[in-house]
């Protein structure tokens, strides 16, 4: 009995297939859960307001790799790939891989760098992962950026740990930045903020 042999390009057709129907999934899903929520646009000097807390955007910077290794050589932080042991996720696993990221360190990256201003606009207290916040978008209904934890965790406390929680008393108000690392440079991005009868979206890229 003869061993079949999966072609490279079959394999990279059928991720491409399942890419197209997880996005198709994901844009059918918000057509039917919020089906007479209309587009609020917001500008990007105004604030998203969420069900227990409002978002305001202080400023939105984009990098190209060099840019973003002059930035955090001027706030004394290391490269990832300098303290972990990381590798691009679509590469072979090494056995010495301490973990995998969804950019690859040695390839022409962008950056962007969100610096937020985040009000608790309850009487109790807020608790939030950084990735509840909202999506940072190429388009409206594309696929999200992912935020990078190391940088995330680095620019806001200056530590190399990876647990960036949001956490704030009734009313008070806090600043945090969050960082993404995206494979594929863009001009324009978007935030976008769904929530059940709220549908927000925000133009972060280029600034107006």
């Amino acid at each position: 009995m003869k061993n079949k042999k999966i072609s490279v390009n079959k394999i990279s057709a059928g991720l491409m297939i399942g890419v197209i129907l997880v996005m198709a999934i994901r844009i059918a899903y918000v057509n039917i859960t919020y089906p007479s929520t209309d587009i609020k646009i917001i500008k990007n000097s105004d604030t998203l307001y969420k069900k227990d807390y409002s978002v305001k955007v202080l400023s939105a910077t984009d990098y190209t790799r060099d840019e973003w290794s002059d930035r955090i050589g001027q706030l004394g932080i290391l490269h990832e790939e300098n303290v972990y042991n990381i590798q691009y996720y679509k590469e072979e696993k090494a056995s010495d891989t301490q973990y995998q990221v969804l950019y690859n360190p040695r390839d022409n990256y962008s950056v962007i760098e969100l610096e937020l201003e985040i009000t608790n606009t309850s009487d109790k207290e807020l608790y939030l992962e950084m990735s509840d916040l909202f999506n940072l978008e190429q388009g409206i209904n594309t696929t999200p950026e992912y935020i990078n934890d190391y940088y995330t965790s680095a620019l806001n406390k200056n530590v190399y740990d990876k647990d960036i929680d949001i956490s704030l008393s009734s009313y008070e108000t806090g600043k945090y930045i969050l960082v993404y690392i995206c494979n594929n440079y863009s001009t324009d991005y978007y935030i976008q903020s769904i929530e059940l009868g709220n549908y927000q979206v925000m133009k972060v890229l280029p600034v107006q």
